[in-house]
């Protein structure tokens, strides 16, 4: 079978979209606190805004999360911070989508799919950290 798993899933789509978002809002609701590397994110970021990729460099050795979090500052405009955190709450869209993905090709259909999303949407290993500015998301993802 060569379907697609959102083809015929739509509303799972969107229902796992807007879960996570809505997640990640609730989160940072809750604790707005960076975390610990989220400011030297930030701070990479200005760096490479400004030009100087030597501190940037210096700051953080893999600027690529940084980088990706000026793209969006420089797109949508908004503070450093915020771009952080739609880089991040991005990350954990494409991880719930890339779940549903894998799940959806080892052979789930319908129900289970909808589980497997829920499970997703309410594991404690993931959501604990939905407020902080983390590259992992992105990286489980992708992975």
């Amino acid at each position: 079978m060569n379907e697609s798993c959102f083809k015929s899933n739509l509303w799972l789509l969107v229902a796992g979209v807007f879960g996570s978002i809505a997640l990640t809002l609730w989160s940072l609701h809750i604790d707005p606190v960076i975390n610990n590397d989220g400011v030297h994110y930030i701070l990479t970021a200005e760096y490479i805004a400004s030009g100087q990729w030597q501190e940037a460099f210096q700051t953080f050795k893999w600027p690529a999360y940084s980088a990706l979090v000026y793209l969006v500052q420089l797109v949508t405009g908004t503070e450093f911070k915020t771009s952080a955190h739609i880089v991040t709450t991005i990350g954990f869209g494409l991880l719930v989508f890339a779940f549903l993905a894998v799940t959806h090709t080892l052979g789930a259909r319908g129900r289970v799919l909808w589980y497997a999303l829920i499970t997703i949407l309410i594991y404690p290993g993931i959501n604990e950290f939905r407020s902080f500015l983390i590259r992992d998301s992105l990286y489980l993802a992708c992975y």
